[in-house]
This record gives C-alpha cells, structure tokens and sequence, in this order.
C-alpha cells in the first residue's frame, strides 16, 4: 500500500502527481518491507534453532546462512552451472545437516558405516585431492575468464632464496621448493604475479566442532601465509592463500580473491559486478557439491580384479605384448 499510496490519491483526488515525492515514498516503502521481512525470517530462524538439541545441527544451519548462492542459480550448460536431481537432493540434505537418501550402508573402502561426516573425510578412493583439483580447474577457468590463457599457469613453484656467503658453514640448507596450485599475471598489480593455493577445510571434525567456523578458517590462511609468502614475496610476488569449507564458506582472504575476480570480469563482458561476484561464488559452491555428492556415492574400492581379468584373457588369446 505505501507504494501506491500517492498514485491513488492523485487519481481519486484528481490532482498534479508529484513523481520525484511517489518515487522517494516507494523506496522508503520497499526499503520497510523488506526490513520487516528481514526480521520475520531472523525471528523463525532463532526460532528454529532455539527448539533443537543437536549442537550439530545448528552449526551446520549457521553456515548455511553464507552458502546459498548455488541455489539461486539457473541451470546452464553453457557455464557448466548444472546439477543432477541426484547431487541437488544431496546439497539440500547435507545443507541442513540431513543424512543423504539411498545410500549403501558401509563404506566400501574402510567398512565403516556410511555417512555425510565420513564421506568427506574417508581417505580411500582419493575423493579429498579429488575436492582439490575440482577446485582448482573451477578456480583456474574463472582467472582465465578474466584475463587471458597465458596470464595463467597450473602448479607454479615457490621458489625459496639464501642469502649469499663467503662462509659455507653459515649458508642454512634450503628446503625443497613447493608448488602453489594456481599462478596469475597483473591480478593484484600489473607486472606482479600471484599464486593462489587452495585448501578445502572440513568444519564439521570433532577438532573443530567446538570453534568459531570463521576463526577456523582464518587460521587456514594465516598458516599458509606463514609459510609461503615470504618465499613470494623475495621473488616480488603476491600470494593468496584460497580457503574454503567442505560446505562452500569461503575465508576471508578468498572473499577478497573472488571480488577481485568479479570486478576484471564485469570489466571486461561489460556485466554488472554484483552477478559476475554472485556468479563465481555459485560456481565454486556447485563444484563442491559435486565432490560431496560423489564421494557419498562412488565406489572407492579400486576393481584391480576386472583389470587382471581382461589382462589374462587377453594373454591367453596370445593378443597381450605380442601384437596380435
């Protein structure tokens, strides 16, 4: 009503309509809805969480309040920003701390009974690098997006330097070089570049199931930064550590990243920043419910049996190493 509430009484009262004094009220209008609705969902929230028991439960739904973007997204082909009626149901479940539907009992890599917090922290089947690099490429296309294909490189080393001596027994050994996981050219100055190392982080571990999601993360940051960014920077490089839960909360550092990211695409498609920022953020979120969709329901038992089978078949038909 407050947004109409000038235009119907111009009409009834047949008098001049003042546009600028209808659009100031319907934006003061709007702006009080959508307070009152901010604060109706806040109320049935608390609410919520207020009736449950599970501790479990409510950390899980807290993060869900900065994990949503991969909801609001349409499917498209085209930005590879789909998922099967499978991994959708598998999100939605995980995301309010529901066990997945129709899945086998036990693990086949470990025989232990299945669930979402094993799944995500089982070593077998190579499931957690696999989170990894999903990751990675997802991170990689999006700096190739924004700039170009040669101002990205995978796997760039991290150099480590000593300062020259005339003393052998002074020089400190120099550790094996390490490798970041994606380096960029110009991304936070021109004629720098930036390596980005990437972390997936699982918040729902018994070691931290009692800390604050965000601390935790930010953590992750500090650790990684403790450790390569001096090596970067000797060599007039930048670094940025990317840290992500298993859920899709992204550290602070990444926040930073991913709306530096935003700006160079909506700069250079000529979109607005808010969708390009809201589109990465969905991207890499449907990347990580792919790999917690696929690590609850893949095998990881590795089936050497059918590969030594077809080898013997083949040896025994003389067609193995001999050509034929």
């Amino acid at each position: 009503m407050g947004c109409t509430a000038a235009l119907v009484a111009s009409l009834h009262n047949g008098k001049s309509f003042d546009l600028l004094g209808y659009k100031k009220a319907r934006r003061d209008s709007l702006r009080e809805s959508r307070k009152a609705a901010l604060e109706c969902h806040e109320s049935e929230f608390e609410q919520i969480l207020t009736a449950s028991n599970d501790a479990n439960f409510k950390r899980i739904v807290k993060r869900a309040q900065h994990t949503g973007s991969w909801l609001t997204t349409s499917p498209f082909l085209a930005t590879d920003a789909t998922l099967s009626a499978v991994e959708f149901v598998d999100g939605l479940r995980l995301r309010y701390a529901m066990e997945p539907l129709h899945v086998p009992r036990f693990c086949d890599g470990c025989g232990v009974p299945t669930s979402a917090a094993h799944a995500r922290s089982c070593r077998h089947g190579g499931y957690i690098i696999y989170r990894h690099n999903v990751l990675n490429r997802t991170w990689h296309d999006g700096c190739v997006m924004a700039t170009s294909q040669t101002q990205v490189r995978d796997e760039p080393l991290i150099h480590t330097y000593r300062a020259v001596s005339d003393d052998v027994a002074s020089i400190t050994p120099v550790p094996p070089n390490t490798r970041g996981d994606v380096a960029v050219t110009d991304f936070w100055a021109r004629g720098t570049d930036t390596i980005f190392d990437i972390q997936v982080v699982d918040l729902d571990c018994p070691s931290y199931a009692s800390k604050d999601p965000r601390k935790v993360l930010e953590g992750c940051e500090k650790t990684k930064k403790n450790k390569h960014l001096d090596n970067c920077l000797e060599g007039r490089r930048h670094f940025t550590p990317l840290v992500f839960s298993a859920d899709g909360l992204m550290g602070q550092e990444t926040q930073g990243a991913v709306k530096r990211l935003a700006s160079f695409i909506s700069e250079k498609l000529g979109s607005a920043y808010s969708a390009v920022c809201g589109f990465i953020r969905s991207r890499l979120q449907i990347a990580l419910v792919r790999t917690l969709s696929a690590s609850i329901r893949r095998p990881r038992k590795r089936l050497v049996y059918a590969s030594s089978a077809l080898a013997s078949g083949f040896s025994s038909h003389g067609l193995l190493l001999h050509g034929g």
